[in-house]
């Protein structure tokens, strides 16, 4: 051992932790000093799109990208090297470019004399839980400024005044870029004036009607009285935002309504960059709803019932023995109760048992730690059950913020959803046919018993690429190229292929694939077939055989035999029958034609007086026997005595389904008869001798 190089130690103690790598949930690798991948489980290779043959003895470069290197990656591994572990939050990359955050924990890895040989690290992908946090700290950022714009509009300062402080609550509290504030003049939209701003503008930021300005989230806002949203925007865009000060952003342009009339817009910049997420540009919009009520509420002395006039949410304000101070808007939370008779009462007392112990909990844990909490509930009304959730802010140690929201509609969509979810695995648990799903980039998340059951291979191992693994050698390459084509191609897909098991077995199956999209018509995945046609292709085979031995009895036959369809065109016919007629090409294709009466003339021209039989024959059915058929005038080859049979086949409906047309060349056998009868003539003595023989012979 201490002979081998470190790489080599390394190795060796990848291939021993393989063992346990594999049972753990968690993405796990192993690198060497020289940041080359020596290991890594399952677990890792799913998490970054890859399978664990492509990542061996790659650079760690492989999972991210050159900014997650330089900020992420290269400061975490040094904190690594000097502290010798080392845990935190790394920037990964998936194999399609989606970038992901894990938690990751790296050690050093030493050998016996303590010298460091490589680097193992555990990952977890925790982009669910950052979507979730961002969410939260969205609805809390979004409260906050919804407490402080209330407050900045109940002073009652000037109009310019509340603009600004609303830019600086935006831009302090909200964490943003920047803020500012314009309004229409003379309701013209094109004719804009900015009131207030906080944040860097540049000196010549001035409105106007010139094409760049036209195109900018802001005109369009004021133009349709929609907002509007423009993510990762560069400072190029006109002459608005120049580079050196701005860099990549993100804009949102809210319009300030008042009646369905537009008369200003409140402009937010994030350098962010995940840009705004959808919580967000819900709660802005709605904070330039209520602020664009406020003003004109502001200027006609009225602001504070309309402040709240159409929020969708009722607001309470406690004390800190939760006695009601202040309410405002829909009476969501308490059915049936009168809350002005509850001021300055404990609000605790007008709710069932039920909710009153986690409402009085949730109302101590929000003082004591000066954290929000949420309480979520359920109350009956009129025979309707109503959900709702209670988000309870301190406001110091004295006062308590709540926010009642009615989420009735979310939590029956989310009873729906899993009920359709479980509709949805019955289904495919008892489906007769295989299913799988894949991503958009075709790994394969899913499949049921039932596609387990025809490749016979385990759920686990079929995930990701691992279902080729089932595919027959011979298809393998060619399901690749079709499936790789597909993805790229983003169209459906449909092949067939066969499944090759351990013990030798074969299994044929027709796969199916399409895309599935969104509502906006992008591609989240694929949701296929197989079916197991084995049966089918047996069956095929029996019959091509015994088709095949059918065929070559006919072939052999002496008698000609021709088959017709049930419009009288030519289906088939053996050598036998071609040597007796020594056709030309021309009469077999007009043979191959529908067969008309006049038709039938024209061929059958040497049997006229039995042609009213043969068509019946073609038309209605049954049989028909000619005998001693002779061709004074024939072509080279042709028979000169034939006898000819017809006879048709019904179908199921008892119409005629195929007709047969048997000859059989007799030309030999009426030459020969020919020759006997004449050499029986030339031996028989004639009449007269045989007479005078008689007469002459005595007793």
């Amino acid at each position: 051992m201490r002979g081998r190089p470190q790489s080599d130690e390394t190795t060796i103690r990848a291939e021993w932790l393989s063992h346990i790598a594999e049972q753990v949930g968690e993405g796990m690798a192993v690198a060497n000093l020289r940041g080359r991948l020596i290991f890594v489980n399952q677990a890792w290779a799913r998490m970054h799109g890859y399978s664990i043959p492509e990542l061996i003895g790659r650079n760690l470069s492989i999972g991210h990208s050159p900014q997650q290197m330089r900020q992420d990656v290269i400061p975490f591994n040094q904190k690594v090297m000097r502290y010798g572990k080392w845990s935190g939050r790394v920037g990964h990359i998936r194999r399609d470019g989606t970038p992901f955050m894990t938690e990751m924990t790296t050690t050093i890895l030493r050998d016996r004399h303590r010298q460091p040989v490589g680097l193992i690290g555990f990952a977890k992908d925790i982009s669910d839980r950052i979507r979730a946090e961002q969410a939260q700290q969205a609805l809390e950022k979004s409260l906050d400024m919804f407490r402080l714009c209330h407050q900045a509009l109940a002073q009652g300062r000037d109009e310019p005044g509340i603009l600004q402080e609303v830019c600086d609550i935006i831009v302090g509290r909200g964490g943003y870029f920047q803020a500012r504030v314009g309004l229409i003049e003379a309701g013209d939209r094109n004719s804009y004036r900015m009131l207030a701003h906080r944040g860097p503008i540049p000196q010549n930021w001035l409105p106007g009607r010139t094409r760049s300005w036209r195109k900018t989230p802001t005109a369009r806002a004021l133009r349709t009285g929609k907002p509007v949203c423009q993510q990762n925007i560069t400072g190029s865009l006109g002459d608005r935002l120049p580079a050196t000060e701005a860099g990549s952003l993100s804009w949102l342009a809210c319009p300030l309504r008042h009646q369905g009339q537009v008369y200003g817009v409140i402009d937010v910049l994030s350098r962010r960059p995940e840009g705004f997420i959808p919580q967000e540009r819900e709660w802005l919009s709605q904070l330039a709803n209520l602020i664009g009520q406020g003003l004109i509420a502001h200027r006609q002395k009225l602001w504070q019932n309309l402040f709240f006039k159409d929020l969708p949410y009722q607001f309470l304000l406690l004390d800190n023995a939760g006695r009601l101070l202040e309410h405002r808007g829909e009476n969501l939370g308490f059915p049936g109760s009168c809350l002005d008779r509850l001021l300055g009462k404990n609000l605790s007392r007008a709710l069932p048992p039920y909710i009153s112990q986690p409402w009085n909990k949730a109302l101590s844990d929000a003082l004591r730690t000066g954290r929000p909490q949420i309480v979520e509930y359920s109350l009956s009304e009129g025979g309707r059950e109503r959900h709702c959730q209670a988000r309870l802010s301190p406001l110091g140690r004295q006062r308590v913020a709540v926010w009642v929201n009615d989420i009735t509609r979310r939590r029956k969509s989310e009873e729906e959803n899993s009920r359709y979810r479980q509709q949805y695995q019955i289904l495919t648990d008892i489906s007769p046919v295989g299913i799988f799903q894949t991503r958009p980039d075709g790994y394969t998340t899913y499949v049921n018993q039932e596609w387990c059951r025809i490749a016979v291979l385990p759920s686990h191992q079929a995930l990701g690429n691992g279902w080729f693994k089932a595919v027959h050698p011979e298809d393998r390459k060619r399901i690749q190229a079709g499936w790789r084509r597909a993805l790229s191609q983003r169209s459906p897909s449909s092949t067939l292929y066969r499944f090759l098991h351990r013990n030798g077995q074969v299994r044929w199956v027709i796969g199916q694939a399409r895309p599935v999209r969104d509502l906006r018509d992008r591609i989240t995945g694929y949701l296929g077939t197989i079916t197991d046609i084995t049966a089918l292709k047996m069956a095929e085979e029996e019959l091509r055989a015994c088709a095949n031995f059918n065929q070559a009895i006919i072939d052999r036959c002496p008698i000609g035999i021709a088959v017709h369809d049930g419009r009288g065109r030519l289906l088939a016919y053996n050598q036998a029958w071609q040597k007796i007629w020594a056709l030309p090409r021309s009469m077999i294709e007009e043979m191959q034609q529908e067969m008309t009466p006049d038709r039938l003339r024209r061929i059958y021209w040497y049997i006229p007086e039995h042609l009213p039989a043969v068509i019946e024959i073609f038309q209605k059915g049954g049989s028909y026997n000619i005998t001693d058929i002779h061709f004074p005038r024939r072509r080279p080859g042709q028979a000169e005595w034939i006898n000819q049979y017809f006879y048709s086949i019904p179908d199921a409906r008892g119409r005629v389904d195929k007709i047969v047309v048997m000859v059989e060349d007799i030309t030999q056998r009426q030459r020969a008869e020919q020759k006997v009868w004449l050499l029986s003539r030339k031996m028989s003595p004639s009449s007269g001798d045989l007479e005078a023989a008689t007469r002459n012979s005595g007793p």
